[in-house]
């Protein structure tokens, strides 16, 4: 009995820390398995010109060459959460990556888009964070048009990951706390995708 009280800890070690690892490595393969196939190509960008609000113009290719984290904010939407949650994401990601976000938020005839873009700019990396404001009337229309947005999702806070070929990898309705887990953890391997 002494015996084999001596060969328990080898025992652990030789093979309990082996399955131990094996299973959590399989774990993290299947999670970015996963989100490759929820990243495959949904779209491509189609060709727009807006005015940001530093009063420079943004073009589709100013995409290109660079992966877009776009926040899509209808005029309905809590903008305060939800840029404070995607600020969240940014922060995490701006020192391993150089991410880019690009801001598309909705506002009503009579809206003031300064005090919007104060509320943004308190927050923002202006380097690599765009805003750009549209007129709710033309809101929807430029998100199915230029972006792909499905009907389904074109009426609600959104963020549609686009790749440094300005190809629309996947849209998330950050409204929903499950979708919203599930940008979290495709975010870091949409960023680190091969080019």
């Amino acid at each position: 009995m002494q015996k084999l009280l001596k060969y328990i800890p080898i025992l652990l070690i030789l093979i309990g820390l082996p399955l131990f690892s094996w299973y959590y490595l399989n774990k993290g393969t299947m999670m970015r398995r996963d989100a490759m196939k929820s990243l495959v190509i949904k779209s491509k960008v189609s060709n727009f010109q807006i005015l940001t609000d530093d009063d420079s113009t943004f073009t589709n290719q100013g995409l290109v060459d660079k992966r877009w984290f776009v926040l899509w904010l209808p005029q309905n939407a809590d903008r305060e959460n939800m840029l404070g949650t995607c600020a969240k994401i940014y922060d995490l990601a701006k020192d391993d990556f150089q991410p880019h976000f690009f801001s598309i938020i909705g506002f009503t005839t009579g809206e003031n888009a300064n005090s919007i873009s104060e509320l943004f700019s308190k927050k923002l990396n202006r380097k690599y964070w765009k805003n750009a404001f549209i007129e709710d009337e033309h809101f929807s229309k430029f998100g199915r048009e230029i972006f792909g947005i499905p009907e389904s999702l074109i009426s609600k806070s959104i963020v549609v990951l686009i790749d440094d070929k300005a190809q629309v990898r996947n849209y998330y309705n950050i409204e929903d706390p499950v979708v919203f887990k599930q940008l979290v953890r495709e975010y870091p391997v949409f960023l680190s995708l091969k080019q």
